[in-house]
Parts: structure tokens; sequence; C-alpha cells
């Protein structure tokens, strides 16, 4: 209950035997006021001060005149809780005047201090106010005779430009060690520990942490169990290594080395310009960019910080979003040395293709982000990781050098690293079975299908109270697609052959697997390398289209008529070979035209169009794909020994491997026909 204190300045008291006796509040004690405890993030931030201010005592003085300019480095976590220190230790706990408010552009005007004291704080996670804006403020201050001090993890990016180029001294304030941090806690417990902190540990503790550990009566050794606890807990290092990861022979081996290197940089032996800080990692969905990032943080030994635009996106507007953002960063430099996944990151798009309705909100976006990802300073100790399934969409300047200049592309695992797949999300289960079979049904199939067809295996021996059999498993695989009959398989592996055989007798190496495995969404399809086409020839683009063809071809010359399994929407054979054959004479000059003009990249939803305005580039479409069509005719006619084998064979197992079916093929033909 509250303690009342009488009100009246004389108060009547009647005792027994003394009734003419009274005594006013003079008779009694004063009451002490309550002493409220100390804030430990202010007490660690005045040693963390001192101690600095200790290795630079020039700054001492400089900080006692009036007119000067004086920038800060302080971990971010930690720029506000300074700043208090400094105004407490050198302007009598007189507040300062935050530079970043409409009230600091007001000094000399109104009621303001005669000798105003203006701060600059930067978090990490704030934006700088505009040039003139500072400017004007910090100028003004100095006219006055005042003194400005900026506060900030990295002054360079974080700090007004008027104050760094105005500025009169600098002094450095460390993270935390365990030697400071142990005087700290001596202070805060009037105890002396009788463990040190480890330095790792010191340096990723923030002003909250010590107060979310602080206790009464608490003695020195409990305080840094709990902060030790804590920034453990908070740091989960993933179990997943590249040692798992199957069919991403480049990524690893630039993830190994990766790890070596951060090992260096933590011991003191490298120097953080000279570690990889950033990778754009590229491939269809589900083939393991994610799980990449979480397993080069576990190989690495340090944490995973996750987030992509659309979690920012969620924040709410352009502010909370930027906020957000600079948020993500802020915590993987508090984990440092850390991996910072930032998935999806075609989000972003190109400014060069951005609409004028929201031209202005995605520039602000896309700069943002590209300030906090240059420089080396910015974000020591964090390498960013950016996933995409479409790297054609991102702007240029989030690839150039210094930021994501690595690109990895992360294609479907083959039949081997289908294998250490399995074996991974399978654990113990099937030990003594042969996977091989269920690999070679799994090629087209990524690793998420992987994890996905695995889930459906256990599931079906739950339901039936039994352990799961391969026969699960391969049933998983197969999915729900509906037999076919024997003519419409017979009529997939021919068209799946013509396709195969003429990648493979032009580049013998790229074909990865063919299959006829039947899906909900396919009737199969052959998986290769695709081929270089940034300098494409108008031979190449040729090429390209025989091959796109050759499985209609296939049909007609095995079967003796086409199917429409060559036509459809926009992905289709025909619709590829088109949109390939006029791209080739509105973009890329490579039509035969002897004034080759560009007229334009065509789209699914404008192909028509052109076509039916331009006749004349119509009829150079037409006959383009005519040749390629009888090119690829000539081909397969001249090796069809070689098709039909690899008929029967993918009627026969379904899948071929590009190392099986290497060793059916004739040797490369030279000087066939082409188109």
């Amino acid at each position: 209950m509250k303690k009342m204190r009488p009100s009246a300045n004389k108060i009547e008291q009647s005792h027994p035997g003394r009734d003419d006796e009274s005594f006013t509040l003079s008779d009694f004690p004063p009451e002490e006021e309550p002493q409220l405890p100390r804030d430990p993030g202010e007490v660690a931030a005045r040693h963390m001060l001192d101690a600095a201010l200790a290795a630079a005592p020039d700054v001492i003085d400089l900080a006692c005149r009036n007119g000067v300019t004086i920038v800060v480095t302080v971990p971010a976590p930690w720029a506000s809780r300074v700043a208090k220190a400094w105004a407490d230790r050198f302007y009598d706990g007189q507040q300062m005047i935050n530079g970043d408010t409409a009230t600091a552009a007001h000094i000399g005007r109104y009621d303001f201090p005669p000798v105003p004291h203006v701060a600059f704080i930067r978090d990490g996670e704030t934006t700088a106010p505009r040039r003139d804006e500072a400017s004007a403020v910090i100028a003004t201050t100095m006219v006055f005779g005042g003194t400005v001090v900026g506060f900030a993890a990295v002054p360079a990016e974080h700090l007004p430009a008027a104050l760094l180029e105005s500025v009169d001294g600098k002094i450095t304030v460390p993270p935390l060690d365990g030697g400071l941090l142990g005087t700290i806690i001596t202070d805060l417990t009037v105890t002396k520990p009788s463990q040190a902190v480890p330095n790792a540990i010191a340096g990723k503790i923030g002003p909250v942490d010590l107060r979310l550990v602080a206790r009464p009566d608490q003695n020195a050794d409990g305080m840094i169990r709990r902060l030790i606890t804590m920034i453990n807990g908070r740091q989960k290092l993933p179990t997943l290594t590249l040692d798992s990861m199957g069919g991403m022979v480049e990524a690893v081996a630039w993830g190994k080395a990766l790890a070596k290197d951060l090992a260096d940089y933590r011991n003191g032996k490298l120097e953080w310009s000279d570690v990889d800080r950033g990778v754009l990692l590229s491939g269809a969905p589900g083939t393991g960019k994610t799980t990449f990032a979480q397993a080069l943080a576990g190989t690495c030994g340090v944490p995973l910080v996750a987030s992509s635009l659309g979690e920012w996106q969620s924040a709410g507007h352009l502010g909370d979003l930027l906020k957000a953002m600079r948020k993500t960063f802020t915590q993987a430099r508090a984990l440092s040395p850390s991996i910072l996944l930032v998935d999806e990151i075609d989000g972003f798009g190109s400014r060069t293709q951005f609409k004028s309705d929201y031209k202005d909100y995605s520039i602000q976006v896309v700069n943002a982000f590209l300030e906090l990802l240059d420089g080396t300073s910015a974000r020591d100790g964090v390498v960013v990781v950016g996933a995409t399934n479409n790297p054609d969409r991102i702007d240029p300047a989030i690839t150039r050098a210094g930021r994501l200049d690595r690109h990895i592309r992360i294609g479907l695992p083959d039949q081997a690293a289908l294998l250490q797949i399995l074996r991974h999300h399978l654990g113990r289960e099937l030990i003594n079975d042969d996977l091989v079979p269920a690999a070679m049904l799994a090629l087209g199939g990524s690793g998420a299908d992987i994890a996905k067809w695995v889930r459906g295996a256990r599931r079906r021996g739950r339901q039936d109270n039994r352990p799961m059999h391969l026969e699960d498993l391969i049933a998983e695989i197969r999915g729900s697609a509906q037999t076919v009959s024997t003519e419409i398989r017979r009529r997939c592996a021919v068209h799946e052959a013509g396709h195969a055989l003429a990648i493979a007798l032009h580049r013998p190496e790229a074909v990865m697997h063919v299959s006829i495995r039947q899906t909900e969404a396919t009737g199969g399809g052959v998986i290769s390398h695709r081929p270089e086409m940034e300098l494409a020839t108008s031979a190449d683009i040729d090429q390209l289209l025989i091959t796109t063809l050759a499985g209609r071809a296939a049909e007609e010359l095995v079967l003796g008529q086409v199917s429409s399994g060559s036509g459809g929407g926009p992905n289709s054979d025909l619709a590829r070979a088109t949109m390939l054959a006029t791209t080739a004479i509105t973009a890329l000059g490579l039509g035969g035209q002897s004034v080759p003009i560009w007229s334009g990249l065509p789209t699914p939803e404008s192909l028509d169009l052109l076509l039916i305005r331009r006749p004349d580039i119509s009829l150079h479409v037409e006959d383009r794909i005519k040749r390629a069509y009888a090119a690829a005719m000539d081909l397969l006619t001249a090796n069809r020994t070689t098709l039909e084998l690899i008929v029967e064979r993918l009627l026969d197992i379904e899948t071929m491997s590009g190392e099986e079916l290497a060793t059916i093929m004739p040797p490369p033909l030279h000087g066939h026909r082409s188109a």
C-alpha cells in the first residue's frame, strides 16, 4: 500500500493525558526519496566512453571548447547511450539537440541555450537528412559557438557530409571486450567476476542485453552466465553443412573456400577487403538456394540472418520498409561474422524497367539496398547471399564489383546428387535398399521435390502402420499422374529421344538426362546444359532451332505423323522456335537482311500482332523455321538406328542419364545439313 504523508502544515494530535500537545511536520524526519536503479546500458556506455577518451586525451581538450565538430565512431547499438554519456561528461547533462529534427533548424531563434550542443545519432536504421538541411544546422551551430557531435558506426556513410567535411576531431569507441565488460559488471553488481567473458561474446552485447540480464542483488558471475546464455542462444548456428549438399559443385567449392577465409578473418590473418563479401545464387525453384545459405553458415560456423524484399515490404509504407531493411543489416552486423540471405532478390527489379506509376518508390528502395551493400567497412564480417529464380531481372548495379559480384548458377541435381540428397532426407531409413532406381526416376526433380517425396513415402507407411518401403518412395516420385496408353507412351519416347539425339550430336556432354516419366504436368522432357548464347551467331540460332524442332521431326520420321505435343502454350516447342526465329530478325540482327534494323524484342503477347503487321518478317520467320525443320529431319534420318535405341531404352527404364546416352551415341557429326 502506498505510504500516505500528512498534507497540512500543522497537525493536531491527541494523546491520552496530553490534550494540549501539538506538533508540526518539522517534527517528522524527512522521508527519503526512493533511489532509482541505475540503467546498466548507461553505466556501460560511460565506461566505454571513458576508455576511448583515455586513449585519445586530445579529444577531451577539444570537447571542452566551443565551436567545434567531432565525429565519434561507435558500435550501432551503443550510439544513443554513448551520446548521453558524452552530454553527461562534457555538458553537465544538458540535453543535446537532435540535429535531425525540425527543432534544430531554429537554433539561434526563440529560447535556445546561448551555446547550443547538437548531436547527429546514427544507429544504422535511420536515414541521414538532406545535405542542405544538415549543412544549415551545422553552420548555424558554429556561428553561435556551439558544438556538433556525430555518433555512428560508419560515419562516412551515415553522418552528414557537412559534418565530415568540417570535422575538428575524431574518436573511436570500440566494441566491448571481455576486460572492459568485467569492469562494468563489477561496477553494476559491486562484486568481482571469477570468470572472464570471451571477447567474441562481449562484442555482441548491447545496452538492452545488459538491462535484460540485470537482477536485484545478483552477483557478477550470475550476470555473466545470463549474458553468455543469451548471446549463445541468439546466434544458434545451422547444423546443416556443405558436405550434405549434392549437385552444387561450384557453389560448394566456393563456400568451403569462404569458410577458410572467414576463419582467417576472425583470427586476424586476413583483411575483410580480401574476403568475398557477396554472391548471387540463381536457379529454378526448389534447387536448394536457401538450403545452400543454411549449409554455408553451418560450414563457416557463423549465424544466418534471412530476409527478403517481401518481408521488408510487409513492415508498411516506404519509410517502414527502409527501416526494416536497415534493421536486418544491423542485426547481421551485430552477429558478424555472419551470412545474410536476401531471398527473391529479383523483386527489387531493374531501375531501367520501372513503370512510371511506382518509379520513384522503386528507385528509392533499390538505392537504399545499394547503400547497404556498398563499401568494405559498412558491413564488415557480413557476407550477403542473394537468391533468385530470375537473374536477368536484377538491377545491374546490385551485381557490380564490391556488391554481389560473384554469380553461381545452381541447376537441377544429376543422378549422383539425387542419390546423396535422397540419403540425406531418408536418414537411417531404407539403409539396405538400392536407391538407384528411385534416383533415376527422380531425374528432373529438385532437392525440394525429394524432400516432398520422402515425406509422402513416410506418410504411406504410417497410414498402413508399417515402416516406409522403397515402393512407397517410387510411388511418390511417380505422383498422381494418370496411366497413359502404350501408344501415347511410345510417342512421348520418340519425341524426347528426338530432342536428346539432336542435342547430343551437336554437344555430346550437354544432355544431363532424358525422361518419359509421366507427371501431372508433362509426359517427360530433356534436361541439358544451356548453350552459351550471349554472343550467338546465326549458326547458333539455327542449331537451337533444330534441337527445338527435333521432337516433332522424330514423331514424323518414326511414327509417320505428328501430334499436338509440340504445340500449346508459350513454353511449347513451336512457340519457343517462333519466338527465337523472330527475335533473331527483329532484335539480334541475325535474320539475313542486307540492312539489319532493330525492331524490338517480341513478347508472347505481341508476337502474333507483329507477324500480322509485318508480313516481310513473317515470311523470314516461316522460311527459317522450315529450313531448321528440314535439317532436323535429315539429322535424325541419318542417325535413325541410334534414335530407335534411345526410344527402346526409355520405354524400358523411363529415364536415361546423360552418361548412359553418351555410351550409345555415334561420333559427333560434322558437316551435316544445316538450316
